[in-house]
């Protein structure tokens, strides 16, 4: 069975953008994990609101 043009043209050009994304999502990953963050509670104080 051979493969259209059309579906082998696609498959190609997809290759650069899921490329792009994958280089975006380590990107911003490796940022955030850069950033320093105070643990908040605010779960408990809301289950507490709600349950007293």
């Amino acid at each position: 069975m051979t493969r259209s043009r059309c579906c082998r043209r696609t498959k190609w050009r997809s290759a650069e953008p899921e490329q792009k994304l994958q280089d975006a999502v380590k990107y911003a990953r490796e940022e955030a994990n850069t950033w320093a963050v105070s643990d908040q509670e605010v779960g408990e104080r809301l289950f507490r609101y709600l349950l007293a």
